[in-house]
């Protein structure tokens, strides 16, 4: 919501627009790769190991 607030008061701005557009496209690209990163990770470490996994 705050993203499109911003977009239309900077949208005499021109390239303003085009720029955000592009920083969403890669925010969606990084986190796309760490979620198939994190889960190729658990899948090869397994159930029995990440129960046994502590934050600390």
């Amino acid at each position: 919501m705050y993203i499109k607030t911003y977009l239309k008061s900077t949208n005499s701005a021109g390239k303003r627009k085009d720029v955000i557009k592009m920083e969403l496209q890669e925010l969606a690209i990084r986190m796309f790769i760490a979620f198939i990163v994190l889960l190729t990770v658990t899948r090869i470490m397994g159930r029995k190991e990440i129960a046994q996994m502590t934050f600390f």
